[in-house]
């Protein structure tokens, strides 16, 4: 009985000495990014990202944040977490609803470090229009041999060339942020109000 109690111990035991920790994910997929529900790690940082909260926790704090961009017409394009400089840097390519035509991908650089995630700056990078060249009925579901419906077509879109963008880590471990012609010194999440 004794072994058997101790032999379980030993099994229940919190991951220690020789465990490698959970393998390193920064990018969200294609099929999580559709499906607006993905997971990703980095260090002692893990990210729940869903269609409209942002869940994150690290070794000390757990929060929920809204994401800065919700609702219908909203597409998730590219999302990677990544160290720099000690630093936790969310970055989110998100097209936004769109205004007539046209939609905007957006891009956002937030921080998560100080208990709360701060966008410490966002900008358009591309922008997209809906290409008008479908015959009227044509992106509808119609029936096919054997029943069963055809799914609609996707919209298909013009784009617009990308604006250079880009965060880099600098020597004294400050963030620079680009876009464009554009540059500016990304603060520390609440350092400029001494948190």
């Amino acid at each position: 009985m004794l072994t058997a109690v101790l032999g379980a111990a030993l099994l229940w035991r919190p991951a220690a000495h020789g465990v490698k920790p959970a393998k390193a994910k920064t990018t969200c997929n294609a099929k999580e990014l559709k499906g607006f529900d993905c997971r990703l790690m980095q260090g002692e940082y893990n990210l729940r990202l869903l269609d409209s909260t942002i869940a994150w926790k690290n070794s000390s704090h757990h929060t929920v944040d809204p994401m800065p961009l919700v609702g219908e017409g909203v597409e998730w394009e590219k999302i990677r977490f990544e160290i720099m400089g000690h630093r936790p840097v969310l970055q989110m390519w998100l097209w936004d609803k769109p205004v007539g035509q046209v939609q905007s991908l957006r891009w956002y650089v937030a921080d998560t470090q100080n208990r709360k995630m701060a966008v410490l700056a966002q900008g358009v990078v591309r922008k997209r229009s809906l290409k008008e060249d479908l015959p009227a009925g044509e992106g509808e579901a119609a029936p096919v041999a054997g029943g069963k419906p055809k799914p609609p077509a996707k919209p298909k879109y013009i784009y617009d060339a990308f604006e250079p963008h880009s965060v880099r880590l600098l020597k004294d471990d400050r963030l620079e942020w680009t876009l464009g012609r554009d540059k500016k010194i990304l603060e520390k999440a609440g350092a400029a109000h001494g948190i």
